[in-house]
């Protein structure tokens, strides 16, 4: 049955009826949810589905379908959805109209739950009949990712040996060695060890800190333009790094966001080009502030510093950069695999590829650096919420804002519900949380701009 696009909801009901569809409203995250991705090549789009718990191999996908399958960019996504007047990528092939891809291991389950919208799923009661479409091809593309436990003091004394060990199974010994002197000899900028000795100086000032900044003109520039940007409405003109510090951003902001880019300069990581900087910064600056704005919603008895919380935000996905530049070529075929995987946590392909996660060489680095271990603590469990140990209301504050970030669509990743217990343990009030980030939306533009800047300087 042919139909106009876009869809109405009228037309929806009537594609869907032979599936006994069962809609839910997301606030009770429903189990057991079949994933849609869109993947592309010379040839065009076609449709994936896959459980949440499997990794799509991009090796064997390509192969079995002898076309070279790379997963569509995220405005390629936006726009296909956007043609159909739909939030998510839809499951059936009456509504797209491509060729559909469904992974073997989905066969043994009765019941397929898709996500249709931000706030609803539905339960198809009757998933074979998406099987009986011509244009439906069942492959056995996936693996099953195995469960991971967690001995968190275990595993604090094993990320460094954990790392080399990764280290000496891919690389050459000339790099082994490499990685070792960056674990034990950081290369740290002049610029990043003299914000870092400010911290720990009882006269350290503003004026202190913008010569330190004004020293490093890069530095200097991305300072003024970031304080400048239309996030903070500063009256009248930003003219130095000092007014900067004194009358918009504040010292403490300031030290930590120049922290935070000039650690970032001392990695460089040749294979990720100016749009996946931009990705990295944007996102990195809209965890910063949004880590702060939920931060502002904690009792202030029981708060965590801004500035900490701030640079946790800020360095959060460090280790990305690491990874690139210590491990080229598995960076290489990690990143298709991660963009291919949407709805998995990255630290899980990585742990399956390399061994490691980004938050664990990240956290290692960082601690050789001498950087406070509240940030260290936030990065390294950001993943982990779970995680009790000292200084875990920086992991969950984070692990918070990220979830968040997610679920209104302002960064990519797999999208899940916020744990009640998570805000229980902050003490923020969900109700409160969810207005602030409807807020957030209308800045994050603002913010993403100013990134921009950043990178361009």
């Amino acid at each position: 049955m042919a139909m106009s696009l876009p869809l109405t909801p009228q037309d929806l009901q009537q594609l869907l009826q032979p599936y006994q569809m069962q809609w839910q409203d997301s606030s009770s995250w429903p189990q057991f949810p079949v994933i849609c991705q869109l993947f592309s090549d010379d040839q065009g789009l076609i449709m994936v589905l896959c459980r949440d718990d499997s990794l799509v191999d991009l090796h064997r996908l390509r192969k079995l379908t002898g076309r070279f399958l790379a997963a569509a960019s995220p405005e390629q996504r936006q726009s296909f959805c956007a043609k159909l007047a739909m939030e998510t990528l839809p499951a059936f092939p009456e509504i797209h109209s491509l060729p559909t891809l469904v992974d073997r291991r989905l066969l043994e389950w009765s019941n397929w739950t898709f996500c249709v919208a931000r706030h609803q799923w539905v339960t198809a009661r009757q998933p074979n009949q998406l099987l009986q479409q011509p244009a439906v091809n069942v492959l056995p593309f996936t693996d099953l990712l195995p469960e991971v436990t967690h001995d968190w003091d275990l595993q604090l004394q094993q990320d460094v040996p954990l790392i080399n060990q990764a280290v000496s199974r891919f690389t050459a010994k000339r790099i082994q060695q490499r990685l070792d002197e960056t674990l034990e000899l950081p290369p740290l900028s002049q610029t990043a060890r003299a914000i870092l000795d400010l911290r720990n100086d009882p006269d350290a000032d503003a004026v202190k800190l913008a010569a330190i900044i004004e020293a490093d003109a890069s530095l200097a520039a991305q300072v003024v333009g970031w304080a400048a940007n239309a996030y903070f409405s500063a009256p009248g003109k930003v003219r130095s790094v000092q007014d900067a510090v004194v009358r918009v951003l504040g010292y403490e902001l300031v030290m930590n966001l120049a922290l935070g880019l000039s650690l970032g300069a001392c990695v460089r990581p040749g294979l990720l080009h100016q749009r996946s900087m931009l990705q990295y910064w944007q996102q990195s600056m809209l965890m910063a502030a949004a880590m702060n704005g939920l931060n502002r919603l904690i009792p202030e008895s029981y708060r965590p510093s801004y500035g900490l919380v701030y640079l946790t935000g800020l360095l959060h996905n460090f280790g990305h950069l690491i990874l690139a530049e210590i491990f080229p070529p598995q960076f290489a075929a990690l990143v298709p695999s991660i963009e291919a995987n949407i709805h998995l946590e990255p630290n899980a392909i990585e742990q399956q590829m390399l061994g490691i996660s980004r938050e664990q060489i990240a956290s290692a680095l960082l601690a050789n650096w001498h950087l406070p271990s509240e940030v260290i603590t936030g990065i390294r469990f950001i993943r982990h919420p779970e995680y009790m140990g000292v200084h875990a209301d920086y992991a969950q504050l984070a692990a918070v804002a990220l979830k968040l970030l997610r679920f209104y669509g302002l960064v990519s990743g797999p999208v899940t519900a916020v744990e009640p217990s998570l805000f229980e343990s902050l003490q923020i009030d969900p109700h409160r949380a969810e207005a602030f980030m409807q807020q957030f939306c209308a800045q994050a533009p603002e913010i993403e701009e100013a990134a921009r800047l950043l990178v361009s300087k």
